[in-house]
């Protein structure tokens, strides 16, 4: 319950604040499910989303809610299973794809 309340208050917080505001999600297990900055009622900067696991699942930056630059994602055992690069949210250039860390191909 104080989870929720905290997100809550929070998020009535960052309403009337044009400035960054770090905020946390969370799954039904308690575990992060997601961080990152708030600024102008949208994602903005650095976020990292976790399994329920509490294991990263992806990580990479965001300017106005869109997805942008280098993105890095993760399977389920923590392996880096890509990466892809974004331009205002769509996929942009080379994504590279692992397995158990290891570069498996790069498609365009």
């Amino acid at each position: 319950m104080y989870k929720y309340l905290y997100i809550l208050l929070i998020s009535i917080s960052y309403i009337s604040n044009s400035q960054p505001v770090e905020i946390i999600y969370y799954h039904n297990n308690g575990n992060i499910s997601s961080k990152g900055y708030i600024e102008n009622n949208k994602p903005n900067g650095y976020w990292f989303n976790y399994y329920d696991s509490e294991i990263i699942k992806s990580k990479g930056n965001r300017i106005n809610f869109l997805l942008e630059g280098e993105w890095f994602f993760y399977n389920e055992k923590g392996y880096k299973k890509s990466i892809i690069n974004y331009e205002k949210g769509v996929k942009k250039g080379v994504e590279y794809i692992y397995l158990k860390d290891s570069l498996l191909t790069k498609t365009n």
